[in-house]
């Protein structure tokens, strides 16, 4: 996602200050007070692969609430410009920090597309930085999600975000197989297909990322479908309940069950099944089972307890 950075006051700033002034945004404020840092070195490119090196450009880091845990601003570095980020946290290891690029040549900030974890006294990357920094890049802001549907039931989540547009908008692809009476569902409303159109009951009933729904599709034949819109990261936190929750799938590739994050871990008999294949159940903090997460896929986890999960796990358990 893009916000606007007003880049007459980056050229104030910059003419007032000299050259290594770098107008931050509200929320960039270093956390002050740190137990712990760590070093990030990095560059950063564009959407079609530009280094992002205006003088005033800086890159920050932030935590899953927002709190600012560093920025640098864009300096000169061994082989070429770059960004050398002291990041800072109370936590001697923390997963999932995301971060955000100021690019001072067109004014706005961009979201990142990968992010990192914290450990106390390390480097990213953990050796050569000097010479082979980490390369980050913008966030896409509209990604494809394609939906591979059969006749009758099929169990869907999104990585892709609904936004402000209706159920109709968000599944127009989906119309041109739709049958009056098709239905697509979650564990607290639905959406009755007629006349091509998807009308929700409760009035409120949205598709949300992390969230699976069952769709049943009356017309024979298999079809695909495309649903576009700004992606998850895996990073979102998704509530369940004690006993079942329908879930969905936030990464943008596939992953083994090692994807799935419950602080403090998954209790002993805690499962995860698809529609079909494998499914996976927890035994002495481990997951038994070759269940692997696939974008577009639903799921069902059972849990004894009711709190929070998310996928902040899926990249370093893609499958290959």
């Amino acid at each position: 996602m893009r916000c606007l950075v007003l880049v007459i006051a980056v050229a104030t700033a910059i003419a007032v200050l000299g050259d290594s002034a770098v107008v931050l945004p509200g929320g960039w404020e270093t956390l002050e007070g740190a137990q712990y840092n760590m070093s990030l070195y990095a560059v950063v490119e564009d959407g079609e692969g530009r280094r992002v090196e205006t003088l005033g450009s800086a890159l920050g880091v932030f935590d899953t609430q927002g709190g600012c845990r560093g920025v640098a601003e864009i300096e000169e570095g061994p082989t070429g410009p770059w960004y050398q980020v002291t990041v800072v946290s109370n936590a001697a290891n923390e997963k999932g920090l995301v971060l955000k690029a100021l690019d001072a040549a067109e004014g706005e900030m961009h979201d990142i597309l990968e992010t990192i974890d914290f450990a106390s006294d390390t480097t990213i990357p953990a050796e050569n930085y000097t010479t082979a920094p980490l390369v980050l890049h913008y966030r896409p802001a509209t990604v494809d999600l394609k939906l591979s549907l059969v006749q009758n039931w099929n169990w869907l989540s999104f990585n892709v975000e609904q936004g402000d547009r209706t159920i109709g908008e968000f599944l127009a692809d989906y119309a041109q197989y739709a049958t009056d009476g098709d239905i697509i569902k979650s564990q607290n409303g639905q959406a009755t297909y007629s006349g091509g159109q998807g009308y929700a009951a409760p009035r409120t009933f949205r598709l949300e990322a992390g969230r699976m729904y069952k769709l049943r599709k009356q017309r024979a034949g298999n079809c695909q479908v495309t649903v576009t819109g700004a992606p998850t990261t895996g990073e979102e936190s998704i509530a369940v309940t004690a006993g079942w929750t329908w879930l969905g799938y936030t990464g943008q590739a596939s992953a083994t069950v090692g994807a799935l994050f419950r602080e403090g871990g998954f209790a002993d008999n805690d499962l995860i099944k698809p529609q079909a294949g494998s499914q996976a159940t927890s035994s002495g903090g481990k997951w038994y089972g070759n269940l692997v997460f696939q974008p577009g896929k639903g799921y069902m986890l059972r849990q004894s307890a009711s709190g929070t999960v998310d996928f902040r796990n899926a990249k370093e358990n893609l499958v290959q």
